[in-house]
């Protein structure tokens, strides 16, 4: 209580003031919502790795020539949580997510990679870039993720640029202008022999290379191109598209593909039977060393 007097020494006044104690805010209580999975499996498969709640990425090898993505059975840990299965991007080679939801709306994700299996004597794919529909809007701008709207597998592919890169109602990228490319991150690095194709709706080409600064070699012929040694792509985990000319170039599906080598046939002939000297070595049937000291690629061209 506060009593205050005039000047006059006797008008008063008396002020009351009321204290509260409270408790201090509790500290939030940390959700102990159980958003894991007690079991996940793919009809006729394996997992890789063998399932474990706190492990999220899964592969799985389909059988070769699969078209549909094999049932998928994920049990949640919490009987009150819900599971939902998207399997929108599996075609049916892809990524499929498991979400799990718990009843205050925390949630976790699963993966699983499916892949098809390569058969003997096949190409094996590592990487594709395609788009199966078109979107519904334009999308323009630097660094647009292409996941948005192509499935990608084996790597990432991202545009640089202005222009529009996938126009709607269109299923294809394009590149409009020279300063335009797409950036390819991939898995593992290119190989010599690496076969690089796509698909088209003109006859323009695209040309690749392991810098930001634009050449139009090597070009593709015909929409595809084999990585030859000497071409500074071997070896290469991040490769840059181009166009090769000077005009809008629309495509979609590229792949790069392992070819599986040829069995390799060596000929070596001697000068004499008793002589170690060696007259002539041919691979595949192409010279490659001969007796006058000139030495030839397994292709026939000459090196030296």
């Amino acid at each position: 209580t506060v009593k205050v007097t005039a000047e006059n020494g006797t008008t008063t006044k008396t002020y009351t003031v009321n204290f509260k104690v409270t408790e201090d805010d509790p500290e939030p209580t940390p959700t102990d919502a159980d958003v894991t999975l007690k079991s996940l499996s793919v009809e006729g498969y394996t997992l890789s790795p063998a399932f474990s709640s706190d492990v999220t990425t899964y592969n799985v090898t389909l059988a070769e020539g699969a078209t549909d993505v094999p049932a998928i059975t994920a049990v949640t840990t919490d009987a009150s949580a819900t599971v939902e299965i998207d399997t929108e991007n599996c075609h049916p080679e892809g990524q499929a997510i498991i979400f799990v939801t718990a009843t205050d709306g925390t949630q976790n994700k699963y993966f699983i990679n499916f892949v098809l299996n390569t058969p003997s004597g096949d190409a094996s794919t590592l990487f594709r870039a395609y788009i199966e529909k078109a979107p519904t809007s334009n999308v323009s701008g630097s660094g647009t993720n292409m996941s948005q709207y192509a499935t990608i597998t084996g790597g990432t592919m991202t545009f640089t640029g202005s222009g529009t890169i996938i126009e709607k109602n269109k299923i294809y990228m394009r590149i409009n202008s020279n300063s335009e490319y797409y950036t390819i991150n991939l898995n593992q690095p290119l190989a010599v022999g690496d076969e690089i194709s796509y698909s088209t709706t003109d006859s323009y080409e695209l040309c690749f290379t392991t810098s930001t600064t634009r050449a139009t070699t090597p070009a593709t012929s015909s929409h595809v191109y084999t990585v030859t040694d000497g071409d500074g792509l071997a070896g290469a985990t991040t490769i840059y598209v181009w166009r090769a000319k000077g005009s809008t170039t629309r495509f979609n599906d590229l792949k790069i593909q392992r070819m599986t080598p040829t069995a390799v046939n060596i000929v070596s002939e001697k000068i004499a039977s008793n002589d170690e000297k060696v007259k002539k070595i041919v691979v595949n049937g192409k010279l490659v060393i001969s007796k006058n000291g000139k030495q030839y690629t397994a292709a026939g061209a000459l090196v030296k």
